[in-house]
């Protein structure tokens, strides 16, 4: 049971106290072990000397469980006996004693793939099971799994195997079997099975095969289809001298090469993450499965990067990743990724940005100016003052007095003097309301009604503040702020007769406000006209 030794320790001591579960559940990725333990456990419950945590292997019983002949333990494929008329023949089968052993052992794999009613038929055996019947499933999706049957298992998570646990049991294949296997080559095919030592010695077996003499780096790139490290260093290379005409050439190479973009998008992704592991580890050689001579060059070359550019190159390339998986071009979005990377010179960090701002915020301060939430209020405020240039259509306004007005009524005084506030309480709970309204302009109120009108170019913005939320948003807001209720009503102004202020088509360096003139001096940026 190798790399999962909290399993056999836990399986051990139950076995030494008598203490037996009815049904186990070993669960994990597959690979891992669960079958080959579920048939341990078999036959340290039926050895001749047994229950016992050291199986002979010798008897009668050992033999046939080794053999898969044994008529006590049966090896039931979830997958393919998945119905309720497989489940109802086991479940007239456990009435029977074992024939030779102490138990008989149902070892039921993938039995997340059995079917509802299999499962409930499976239920009422584990309800009340024989004393001599034991359950032992395994699977790779316990989620798939109902509760009424885990409820009722002894689970084991089986873990990934670590790659060193890996590279010792293959080395004692290869001791064994009298291969020739490179040290590079080797530790390849334990990373690339990614912690199952069944497809590790699945691969290693096809190399003994593919290769007469001694199996070198060369068979496994040929026979896994993997990168070779040198590869993705000198692409990174290329990365970090912002060579956009090498990274093309470089992907023109790789497409040929007959592997495919995105196994290679694929293991760019993988070394990144490594540069990054190196750069925010202490013992990166623990997080990333690699030769020690790889991890020092990924070392050499992190140094060449922030995190921020790391973090925005992987987010790059696994763009690239999802665009292939919608039936991109594997090669047109390698490419596009690539010249992403390489002109990467715009990329600011969230530091600087943050720095930069709260240079904004001090020089602000220093100046004695408006922050940003007031002078947008302010313009609002201000455009008050030329609604009565314009005129409503159709729309018929009472004026009131101070003392004209009621508990149920406002007046436009009042309705003046806390539109900004109104504002910046809309702008912290709907940024896209508070904007809209900011360019409406108050023409009057009528009882409890405050009429706000439009010029008719803004009419996208009158009907959006017209929908019931937004006008919801605005009504509960005014009235809390004025202590009672108060409602708006939305309509469209007629444009003053007065001759309309020309459009100006080029804005000079004087007449740019001071708030955005500080802003483009910190951010180093420009005005684009269009």
């Amino acid at each position: 049971m190798v790399g999962q030794e909290h399993v056999a320790t836990t399986l051990a001591n139950a076995i030494k106290s008598g203490r037996l579960a009815q049904a186990y559940l070993f669960t994990g990725q597959r690979g891992v072990g669960k079958t080959s333990t579920a048939r341990i456990l078999a036959k340290s419950l039926n050895c001749v000397h047994g229950p016992t945590v050291s199986p002979c292997g010798r008897c009668n019983a050992c033999k046939e469980i080794e053999s898969s002949t044994s008529l006590d333990v049966l090896e039931i494929d979830g997958a393919s006996n998945r119905g309720i008329d497989e489940i109802r023949t086991l479940r007239e089968n456990v009435k029977f004693s074992p024939t030779q052993g102490k138990f008989k052992i149902y070892i039921i794999d993938e039995v997340h793939m059995l079917t509802e009613p299999a499962f409930n038929a499976l239920l009422k055996t584990l309800e009340e099971p024989p004393e001599h019947v034991k359950f032992i499933f395994a699977t790779t999706r316990s989620s798939k799994v109902p509760l009424t049957i885990l409820s009722r298992c002894q689970r084991f998570d089986f873990r990934r195997i670590p790659m060193d646990k890996i590279l010792a049991k293959l080395k004692q294949v290869i001791k064994k079997e009298k291969l020739k296997i490179k040290d590079d080559a080797l530790f390849y095919v334990a990373r690339a099975s990614q912690g199952s030592l069944r497809d590790a010695e699945s691969v290693l077996d096809q190399l003994a095969s593919y290769s007469e003499k001694e199996i070198n780096f060369e068979d496994v790139v040929s026979i896994l289809g993997v990168y070779d490290q040198r590869v993705l260093f000198e692409f990174t290379q290329a990365i970090i001298n912002k060579d956009a005409k090498e990274l093309l050439t470089m992907v023109e190479r790789e497409m040929n090469s007959g592997k495919g973009g995105d196994q290679f998008i694929s293991s760019l992704v993988d070394y990144f993450r490594g540069l990054m592991m190196t750069r925010l580890s202490d013992d990166p050689a623990r997080l990333i499965n690699l030769p020690p001579e790889s991890i020092s060059q990924m070392a050499a070359q992190a140094g060449s990067f922030s995190v921020e550019e790391i973090i925005y190159i992987i987010d790059i390339l696994t763009n690239a990743q999802l665009a292939v998986k919608r039936r991109v071009s594997a090669r047109v979005a390698l490419e596009m990724a690539v010249i992403k990377i390489a002109r990467r010179d715009l990329l600011v960090s969230v530091d600087e940005v943050l720095g930069r701002l709260n240079e904004l915020e001090s020089k602000l301060k220093d100046d004695g100016r408006q922050s940003p939430e007031e002078a947008v209020a302010g313009e609002a405020a201000a455009g008050e003052e030329k609604a009565e240039k314009i005129k409503p259509k159709g729309l018929s306004l009472k004026k009131l007095s101070p003392d004209e007005s009621s508990p149920l009524e406002v007046s436009l005084s009042q309705v003046r003097q806390y539109w900004r506030k109104l504002l910046d309480i809309l702008a912290r709970e709907k940024m896209s309301v508070a904007t809209f309204l900011m360019k409406g302009k108050l023409v009057g109120v009528d009882g409890d009604v405050v009429n706000v009108g439009f010029l008719p170019e803004l009419s996208f913005h009158r009907e959006s503040l017209e929908n019931k939320k937004n006008k919801k948003i605005i009504e509960e807001n005014f009235s809390r702020i004025l202590g009672r209720r108060v409602r708006v009503a939305f309509c469209t102004l007629e444009k003053s007769t007065e001759q309309p202020v020309p459009v100006k088509t080029q804005v000079q360096e004087s007449e740019i406000p001071p708030i955005v003139q500080s802003t483009l001096d910190i951010f180093k940026g420009k005005i684009i006209r269009r």
